[in-house]
């Protein structure tokens, strides 16, 4: 594992998440005998240390949960987007407006697609594409998948990334800025639902009434609602960046066009991006 990776995917998709869940817990049920830890601790520091180890174990933890089991709680919310923007859309045009500015809903179909979103990939981004890429990913659908597209999952994502990663520093290091995006909103996603939770539960149960965590809880709940809005749409950059990065790495290296699909044969484990 890189430096790059660790310094960049695991700060922000571990550490961060599990300080910000450290803090709450903190915050919540040692509030009050934070002076007596801190002198206890020797100026502070000690506890500083303590924090940062206990930020990384609770960080490690929640980046063992999949990504795709955050995306699943993100569905619902879509659909009522999804249905929110078609009423929206149909009022503007029983009242004759016409809703240029009001993008045009995804199908349910692009809302329920499993990672790496590969029918998306090829029935829609791959228009927007120039031919030659379109050409490229129409040929290896056909030589090497026998025009199945449900059989391009993870391990060709997780294929065409370490391929990236062996050859090209420099998109490799994007894609790795994108995975660490994609870790920061699955682990900013549990880490501030186990707070909503631990606060309410101590508001409820502990007589626990203090109007500035009631403010917060708010905040924190409104966060929770534009991480699951936005956490697709993460997803489906990152698949969209490594795919169009393999295309790109791949021509670089066999300018000769001989299109053997089976070049790559590195041993580092992948991620799993499940």
């Amino acid at each position: 594992m890189g430096i790059l990776k660790l310094g960049k995917g695991n700060f922000w998709g571990v550490i961060i998440p599990g300080g910000f869940l450290f803090i709450n817990i903190f915050a919540v049920f040692y509030s009050d005998n934070l002076d007596k830890l801190i002198l206890q601790s020797g100026l502070g520091y000690s506890f500083i240390l303590l924090s940062i180890l206990f930020s990384i174990i609770i960080g490690y933890v929640l980046r063992l949960i999949k990504p795709s089991y955050a995306e699943y709680f993100s569905i619902p919310i879509l659909i009522i987007f999804l249905l929110f923007r078609k009423l929206i859309i149909n009022l503007c045009k029983l009242s004759k407006i016409h809703p240029k500015y009001i993008k045009a809903p995804p199908s349910i179909h692009e809302i329920t697609e499993k990672f790496p979103y590969t029918n998306l990939f090829y029935y829609k981004h791959l228009n927007s594409f120039p031919n030659s890429v379109k050409d490229f990913y129409n040929e290896l659908l056909q030589k090497e998948f026998d025009d199945e597209i449900e059989r391009i999952g993870n391990p060709f994502f997780s294929h065409c990334k370490n391929y990236i990663v062996e050859n090209s520093n420099h998109l490799g290091e994007e894609l790795f800025l994108t995975e660490g995006l994609v870790r920061f909103l699955n682990g900013m996603f549990y880490s501030l639902t186990l707070s909503i939770i631990i606060i309410f539960i101590k508001s409820l149960h502990l007589n626990f009434n203090n109007e500035i965590f009631n403010y917060i809880l708010l905040g924190y709940i409104f966060s929770l609602l534009v991480i699951l809005i936005r956490y697709k749409s993460v997803r489906k950059l990152e698949a969209v960046m490594c795919f169009d990065s393999f295309y790109i790495t791949y021509n670089k290296i066999n300018r000769n066009g001989n299109k053997d699909f089976n070049l790559f044969h590195s041993n580092e484990p992948s991620e799993d991006n499940d």
